[in-house]
């Protein structure tokens, strides 16, 4: 019985060919619009899914010209964590880019960054990403964490935990120490490969 359904369905599709066709292409290109719409919004909503849900980003406004910069005075944090009731937890992130240099006795490296991000230490508490190793991520203010990306650039096969860097940038010359190796995800709004 099958068999005589499948056969009688090959003779329609056979005798009306471009009817069918023009059918089955429609229903082909449809499914694929789904698809590629359906991932589209997962990626899209997937963005700092570990972020809290009540964070909020401060910007100043300029009164006169009505523009908004993010680029506060680093006291701001502090300040609304102590001067405002509801306010339980703060972050203040400041994107920075330098030359990383990796001392080496026998072959020094440096290397160009365009972006780093100097943030406080409660960076991996506001987006929790997935450590590759290192328990606590920024312990001190001398401390680094890195993509895994970016400690295979710059370590190679080695492991990257308690290595040290130094980064030369606006601030001056200070020696980091590799604490932390996390997998950056990819639909994240701070794609930054390290995090001091």
């Amino acid at each position: 019985m099958l068999r005589n359904q499948l056969l009688l369905a090959y003779r329609i599709l056979r005798k009306n060919f471009f009817y069918s066709f023009i059918n089955i292409m429609g229903l082909a290109v449809g499914m694929a619009a789904v698809f590629v719409i359906g991932s589209y919004i997962q990626f899209e909503r997937g963005y700092d899914q570990g972020a809290p849900a009540q964070a909020f980003r401060v910007l100043e406004v300029n009164l006169a010209s009505g523009e908004k910069d993010a680029g506060l005075v680093p006291i701001y944090g502090p300040a609304l964590q102590q001067n405002i009731p509801g306010v339980l937890a703060t972050l203040r992130l400041f994107s920075q880019g330098g030359t990383v240099q990796i001392p080496n006795e026998l072959q020094p490296q440096a290397f160009t960054e365009n972006s780093y991000l100097y943030v406080d230490d409660t960076f991996f508490s506001f987006f929790p990403w997935k450590m590759r190793t290192g328990r606590t991520p920024l312990p001190d203010p001398y401390s680094v964490a890195l993509s895994t990306k970016q400690a295979q650039k710059y370590f190679g096969d080695e492991d990257a935990l308690g290595k040290s860097l130094v980064i030369r940038d606006m601030f001056g010359i200070q020696e980091y120490t590799v604490t932390a190796v996390y997998e950056l995800p990819e639909n994240t709004q701070l794609p930054y490969p390290m995090v001091l």
